[in-house]
């Protein structure tokens, strides 16, 4: 086979590899919240600012209610700068799947508090 052959055959087959790990994280998400809600309007932002860093909304996969925030993790959300408390003063929480998997909280275009979650995934 001619190596261009080779080369577009690595390239369709890295970009299925790329989509279908994309579409696996959105299999998984909200694996700890199904409750949430994966209509919701993400925020106009077109990127978020995380501590100088920009993420794309791109990774938003639902909105995590409050209350359903509280119940889940309300054990270990006494701590000032948990995600519990800073979602108190935050539009909204998500839960975003890009790589790793975990809890935003935002206001306005700016991450306030964020949380880390090793999923079992499928």
């Amino acid at each position: 086979m001619p190596p261009s052959h080779l080369f577009r055959i690595a390239l369709i087959l890295s970009i299925w590899l790329v989509a279908s790990g994309c579409s696996g994280s959105q299999t998984r998400s909200c694996y700890y919240f199904p409750s949430c809600d994966r209509e919701a309007t993400r925020p106009q932002c077109e990127t978020l600012d995380w501590n100088g860093n920009f993420v794309s909304i791109e990774i938003l996969v639902g909105r995590v209610p409050l209350d359903v925030l509280r119940d889940s993790l309300g054990q270990i959300g006494g701590r000032q700068d948990s995600i519990v408390v800073k979602a108190e003063s935050s539009d909204s929480v998500w839960w975003y799947a890009a790589g790793m998997e975990g809890l935003l909280a935002i206001q306005g275009c700016s991450v306030t508090s964020h949380m880390l979650f090793a999923t079992g995934g499928e």
